[in-house]
Parts: C-alpha cells; sequence; structure tokens
C-alpha cells in the first residue's frame, strides 16, 4: 500500500506543475521510478502534456529531465550489460512493446 499512496501522490504533484516547477526531490524521484518500466508511458506522456511549446524555458527543461532519464536508463543497461554473473539481475527491456510510441506521432 506504500508504495501506491507514494506512486499517486507523485503523478498527482508532476500533473499540479509545469516541468519547470518539479523540485529537485521530485526529479531524483522519478528517475528512482523508471526501474518500474511500465510507468515510462505515464510518466513520459505527464511531463510532454504540461509542457507549453511556445515556452522556451518549460521545452528546455522538459528536453533536460528526458535526457536525465535516458541516460539513466543507459547507465543501466550498460551496467547489466558490465556484470557476466548469471545469478544478477537483468534489468527489463528499456521500453517495453505496451510503450505508447504513438503519443509522439
Amino acid at each position: 500500500a506504500g508504495f501506491k499512496t507514494m506512486l499517486t501522490c507523485t503523478l498527482l504533484e508532476m500533473k499540479a506543475h509545469t516541468p519547470t516547477q518539479y523540485a529537485e526531490p521530485l526529479v531524483e524521484l522519478t528517475n528512482q521510478l523508471l526501474h518500474c518500466t511500465h510507468l515510462h508511458s505515464v510518466l513520459i506522456k505527464i511531463v510532454f502534456l504540461q509542457c507549453s511549446v511556445h515556452d522556451v524555458r518549460a521545452v528546455s527543461t522538459t528536453l533536460n529531465l528526458m535526457n536525465t532519464w535516458l541516460t539513466s536508463l543507459l547507465q543501466r543497461m550498460l551496467n547489466d550489460s558490465k556484470n557476466t554473473s548469471e545469478s544478477a539481475p537483468i534489468s527489463q527491456p528499456l521500453l517495453r512493446s505496451t510503450f505508447d510510441f504513438a503519443f509522439f506521432f
């Protein structure tokens, strides 16, 4: 129940503010939530829908946040590829087949 409550509060906080208003702890928390691959589409949609294309600062902040998230995913993938132990956990695919690619088109 604790994770569900924390997740709900986090998503509501993200929806209530533009990416330029996100506090650093919220950004760090979203970065940790990327370990839950089923949340990728939700997090990305919230951020992009809160961003106004007419606000250069908002666009820049949103793209920087995406860069942070994608860099984190890349680092996780690289760390998994270095760890050759069979007992080591291997990350799930970076983007699930259910990821909403159509959102961008």
